[in-house]
């Protein structure tokens, strides 16, 4: 039996029957019309009674105390217009999928090209895309994103006139690139360090304002845009935060020698500035942060977290976990395995104990499939939400892999997917739990999932009734349909629904489920990413 992080597992499927005798199955044989396969579609909730998550502990919850897991998507670009755009027919395919979520990040340099002078433009585009995904009961994480912080140093993120470094890497003529070769950027940059070092020091801009202070009203403009839209579930204020000289020595690389007193030290007052700034804006999302990039598994692990959490007063708080290029290649499956169970206990520790929600905001660059399979089906077993990087790749040489369409300028269709990676990735998975996940296995090959959740709430708020546990059943892994067997609980759902809904019998204090793949059925593909019972409101 897998075990979770967040609690030691109690759940016994043999001592749940005996106690409760209660066995419920759904299963059903459709015939098929003239021949073909039925493709119905599944009803879900209405995207506009969605309300705002918050957290217990590491866990999400919902308003009615349910934990609550995202398999999610990134959408962003590193060149102007700096913004990806999506179709209905994605967002159609991809729900059908079982992605529940996108992390949508919006880049400084296009939101303020001048200081002071916002390009609402680039907002627009972000609450338009927030918009068109609430429709279909998508939840968003909308952050702000860069990469060796901004193009002077080969690029994105801050405009070039937030970009101070007036000892390094200059020339009389203020050069706007500070390095010969694009791939040196990983290298560590002194020009690029001293940059950090002012941006955190709030350095003035050329018309004299704090650059910090720049960026944090950049972020509250955009974060009153979205105050009322509760299907944003996090705010992620900065992406990759890298030190600067006063922590790095010159010429050293940056993510292999990263001191941890950064985090203890630099990160808490600017991650205190930026997201008073944003809770003043925006009083409802969550608020997220990020570690520095030590850039290998083996590395996160070994270093530890060291970020304090409560650099804010602020109750409602998550850690946006990361992974680089260099975690999913290059090893055996089996060092992978234990190099990403060390790093994942290190984040989920961390969380534990600072009291702050986990979600993997990015995973990529996997050599083969088998990896995604992996990270997928670890991280399932842990209950942990996470992102894919990206949805439609990136240009940066090797990065291209990572799209998930074969040909990105075209909607998401079975002919332009690439199949293996969503086979790894489309899974079924609990969405939402009355109670507290114990274990969760997926076999593969068999196609049997074993799920235990103990019917004690994760929080103090007991989920009422109507507020059931709705477990996502892909049709891409159930074509033919499946079955459910289920111990101190009954199906309360259709036979064929892309969501199996359980509701705990009177009296379980646990709750067992296995699922297995039938014949001579079918799976209904969802309309939107939200079951139907996760607009259910208790008193």
């Amino acid at each position: 039996m897998k075990r979770s992080p967040f609690g030691k597992p109690k759940f016994g499927a043999i001592r749940a029957l005996r106690l409760m005798g209660i066995a419920a199955l759904a299963s059903t044989t459709v015939q098929p019309l003239h021949g073909q396969t039925v493709q119905t579609r599944s009803a879900g909730a209405d995207p506009a009674s969605m309300r705002p998550l918050t957290h217990v502990g590491p866990w999400l919850v919902d308003s009615v105390g349910r934990v609550v897991q995202l398999h999610g998507l990134t959408l962003y670009k590193k060149k102007p217009p700096f913004l990806d755009e999506v179709s209905d027919s994605d967002l159609d395919y991809v729900t059908r999928e079982g992605f529940n979520a996108f992390r949508i990040n919006w880049i400084w340099e296009a939101a303020e090209p001048s200081p002071g002078h916002f390009e609402d433009g680039h907002f627009d585009q972000v609450v338009a895309l927030n918009d068109q995904m609430a429709k279909y009961g998508i939840r968003t994480l909308i952050g702000s994103a860069n990469n060796s912080f901004s193009s002077k140093f080969g690029g994105f993120g801050a405009p070039l006139w937030a970009s101070v470094n007036r000892q390094y890497c200059t020339k009389p003529d203020e050069q706007r690139i500070c390095l010969k070769n694009i791939q040196d950027r990983y290298l560590g940059l002194d020009g690029e360090y001293e940059a950090w070092d002012n941006f955190y020091d709030n350095a003035p801009a050329p018309d004299g304002v704090g650059v910090l202070t720049h960026f944090t009203r950049t972020w509250q403009r955009l974060a009153g845009r979205l105050k009322d839209k509760n299907n944003v579930f996090a705010l992620d204020l900065f992406h990759e935060p890298a030190p600067g000289l006063r922590y790095v020595r010159k010429g050293e690389r940056r993510f292999f020698s990263e001191p941890a007193t950064f985090e203890r030290d630099g990160l808490p007052p600017f991650y205190k500035t930026v997201a008073d700034g944003v809770r003043h804006s925006a009083p409802n999302p969550s608020i997220y942060f990020q570690i520095s990039n030590y850039w290998t598994l083996e590395n996160t692990a070994k270093a530890g977290i060291h970020v304090p959490p409560h650099f804010s007063n602020d109750p409602n708080l998550g850690l946006s976990f990361h992974f680089g290029p260099s975690d999913l290649g290059g090893v055996s499956n089996n060092d992978f395995v234990e190099k990403l169970g060390q790093t994942m206990s290190t984040a989920s520790n961390y969380a534990r104990r600072a009291d702050v929600a986990l979600v993997v905001t990015g995973y990529r660059l996997a050599k083969n499939e088998e990896q995604y399979a992996i990270l997928t089906d670890l991280l399932g077993s842990r209950f942990i939400p996470w992102f894919f990087y990206t949805y439609k790749g990136m240009p940066d040489p090797g990065a291209e892999n990572t799209s998930l369409l074969i040909d990105p300028s075209l909607p998401a269709s079975d002919a332009n997917v690439k199949s293996a990676r969503f086979d790894s990735m489309v899974v079924p998975y609990p969405q939402l739990v009355a109670g507290t996940p114990k274990s969760w296995s997926f076999d593969r090959s068999t196609k049997v999932v074993r799920f235990g959740y103990s019917t004690k709430p994760v929080g103090k708020r007991r989920p009422c009734a109507g507020a059931d546990t709705e477990i996502f059943v892909p049709a891409r892994h159930y074509p033919q349909g499946y079955t459910a067997e289920v111990t101190g609980g009954k199906v309360v759902s259709s036979p064929t629904s892309a969501w199996l809904v359980i509701q705990q019998a009177r009296g379980a204090r646990e709750v067992g489920v296995t699922i297995r793949p039938s014949s001579g059925s079918f799976t209904e593909r969802p309309a939107v990413a939200t079951g139907p019972s996760a607009d259910v409101s208790c008193r």
